[in-house]
């Protein structure tokens, strides 16, 4: 089991989909506001949230 994510921030939200293999397994999006970097962690934690799996379990990463 290879758990990847990947997380884009850009000007109006902040997105997240992490994926197990080649299946999504969350994915989802955070208003960036004045705080790209803030979105994009928000982004993340409710993605691992989601896919009830921790950062440490991410084996693989993509940011945008």
């Amino acid at each position: 089991m290879i758990i990847t994510a990947g997380i884009d921030v850009g000007s109006l939200s902040a997105d997240c989909v992490i994926l197990d293999e080649d299946r999504i397994v969350a994915q989802t999006v955070r208003p960036t506001g004045a705080d790209g970097a803030g979105a994009g962690t928000l982004a993340f934690h409710d993605a691992l949230e989601q896919a009830k799996t921790a950062a440490a379990n991410i084996c693989g990463d993509a940011v945008g």
